[in-house]
């Protein structure tokens, strides 16, 4: 069996999305590939329906299903992490340091 959230890790992710998403491979036998239980596969495949579907409607493109591919993903992280080190640095009303603002242009 696999280790717990090696489903969840990145490149792991984004190979079973795709999976799922070409409708080639029932459940069971990515649970084999990927060395989890079938209902790993299930919860994975409900936990990532939307993306899935993403993946889905443009299994043509090479870049569906990372969101780093996405302008708006990617700036929504860039806030998050802006947001987590203001938090850190103690004042989170405080201006982020102008080095944080170049980060995101």
């Amino acid at each position: 069996m696999a280790e717990p959230g090696t489903l969840e890790r990145p490149h792991v992710r984004l190979k079973l999305i795709r999976m799922l998403a070409t409708g080639e491979h029932s459940q069971v036998d990515l649970a084999a590939r990927f060395g989890v239980t079938q209902p790993a596969i299930s919860m994975f495949a409900s936990r990532h329906a939307e993306r899935i579907a993403d993946v889905a409607a443009r299994l043509d493109d090479e870049f569906a299903g990372l969101w780093v591919a996405e302008k708006a993903a990617r700036i929504a992280t860039l806030q998050h992490q802006v947001e987590q080190i203001a938090d850190t640095m103690g004042d989170p009303d405080a201006e982020p340091p102008l080095s944080v603002y170049l980060l995101t242009c």
